[in-house]
């Protein structure tokens, strides 16, 4: 009686070979032209990171200064909505003060699913076998 009910289930749920997942990860960048990392570091990184610090559902932050430009990334929680955390931080990004007056308005970046695995596939090394 399970062997039918397993098999009549196989029949009637939607298998999917790539089904869509949408990975909670929002990246904002943030040029600064003509400066060094360190300065990216401490005049811009890290006063951005510490607003948004404070966004909600938010599970880990990551941060990245090289020379002209800040990169920020933001993993939230499964399930989160994605439009409102746009919002929530272009409103936290917006209360961060005393930026250097060369730095360019952040850009946000909430990727989607299949831009990542392409890049993972891309990116990913060859091994000899």
């Amino acid at each position: 009686m399970v062997v039918l009910f397993g098999l009549a289930a196989l029949r009637i749920i939607p298998v999917q070979l790539n089904p869509t997942i949408d990975r909670p990860v929002i990246s904002v960048y943030t040029d600064y032209p003509g400066a060094a990392a360190m300065e990216v570091e401490s005049e811009v990184t890290m006063r951005q990171e510490q607003k948004l610090a404070t966004v909600q559902n938010l599970r880990r932050i990551h941060s990245e200064s090289e020379e002209g430009q800040a990169e920020i990334h933001l993993e939230f929680e499964w399930g989160v909505d994605k439009d409102a955390a746009v919002i929530d931080i272009n409103t936290k990004l917006g209360s961060v003060r005393d930026l250097p007056d060369e730095t360019e308005k952040p850009v946000i970046y909430a990727s989607d699913s299949e831009e990542y695995l392409s890049l993972i596939h891309i990116s990913e090394p060859t091994r000899p076998y």
